[in-house]
């Protein structure tokens, strides 16, 4: 999935790269690319099947909310947050994303965090919205666990 900003500052895309229906909390592995105002981030990220239809289902209502938001979090506690904001009057939606990158050097765990807003076309809203209704049914799943995945072959293209 992608999501644009039309003047080229902000753009988010959405990968699935593995899922974990067997888990108690059903789970897909994103790998999840963030570029905001010349900086950019990515990271594999997970999220729990029932927060990406909660969120799919609050990125619908949004424009017939005025002051509404739609939050998404990742199933890893402060690895991802994503906040979009109703359109209201405007014709596009303000979204504010946080990808946080862990790694380690040595002994010592270190975060890289990307920080970013920027605006997005309610069209690109609708369209998200679509698709996580899609990442949620439950063919697609049997369908996309069916396939298998090798990530090193997803992420390479």
């Amino acid at each position: 999935m992608r999501l644009s900003s039309d003047d080229g500052l902000g753009r988010l895309e959405l990968d699935i790269v593995d899922l974990d229906l067997a888990a108690g909390r059903p789970q897909l592995a994103v790998l999840t690319r963030v570029k905001a105002h010349s900086f950019a981030a990515e990271s594999k990220v997970w999220f729990a099947l029932e927060d990406l239809k909660r969120f799919g289902l609050e990125l619908a209502a949004l424009e017939s909310v005025p002051n509404g938001a739609a939050v998404l979090d990742s199933a890893e506690p402060d690895a991802f947050q994503m906040t979009i904001l109703s359109p209201g009057d405007d014709v596009e939606a303000v979204t504010h994303v946080t990808l946080v990158r862990r790694h380690r050097v040595g002994l010592r765990d270190f975060d890289h965090t990307l920080v970013g807003a920027f605006a997005l076309p309610v069209a690109v809203v609708r369209h998200a919205a679509k698709t996580l209704a899609r990442w949620s049914d439950a063919r697609f799943l049997a369908e996309l666990e069916s396939w298998g995945f090798d990530e090193k072959a997803l992420l390479d293209d």
